[in-house]
């Protein structure tokens, strides 16, 4: 299948699309192409096209920061409650960082966060969405059983202390700002 199939405006922006295209991929575009029509859209533009794309891109970055940093929070509140060391943390996956974060639940401060959802299985929507991210997968795409991108960013931002929520949020709300008007932009 070929991204001209998909573009009704190809022939006046060929020009723009094989520059983009030549750096990113064809089939890529027709990833997100592919996103679109399965989400209704009948007709798209280049721009929506392209701006879709960059709004992907815009969310991962964000996601991407986050997520380093609250690797790094959970390391430190272990290290601080001198619960482990560094060193011992830094060699771990997320999955088993997290499992010591569960299991000394009771000894650590969580800046405030409500310990309730630090539960098991809202770890392990945020892990799905976290590989995703770390992957760099389409994550406007992101969908773990019935949980679909704008509810695991939801529930990611509960986890993160209160002053980087706040900025979390309005970062993730901007990621529309300058775009092509879609339904399927996130709100926080």
């Amino acid at each position: 299948m070929y991204l001209k199939n998909f573009i009704i405006d190809y022939d006046n922006n060929i020009k723009e699309i094989e520059k983009w295209v030549s750096l990113k991929s064809e089939e890529k575009y027709i990833e997100y192409a592919k996103i679109l029509v399965k989400n209704g859209v009948k007709d798209i533009s280049w721009k929506q096209l392209d701006d879709y794309f960059r709004y992907d891109k815009r969310l991962l970055f964000n996601l991407f920061r986050y997520f380093s940093m609250f690797e790094e929070f959970l390391r430190a509140k272990l290290v601080n409650a001198n619960i482990y060391n560094l060193k011992e943390l830094d060699k771990l996956l997320f999955s088993k960082l997290y499992d010591r974060v569960i299991d000394n639940l009771d000894k650590i401060d969580l800046n405030g966060c409500d310990k309730d959802i630090y539960a098991k299985n809202n770890f392990i929507i945020i892990g799905k969405l976290r590989n995703v991210v770390c992957h760099q997968r389409i994550v406007v795409n992101f969908k773990y059983e019935e949980i679909k991108i704008e509810d695991a960013i939801k529930l990611f931002s509960k986890f993160l202390p209160g002053t980087y929520r706040t900025n979390f949020i309005r970062q993730i709300n901007e990621c529309k700002n300058k775009l092509y008007e879609s339904r399927f932009y996130i709100s926080l």
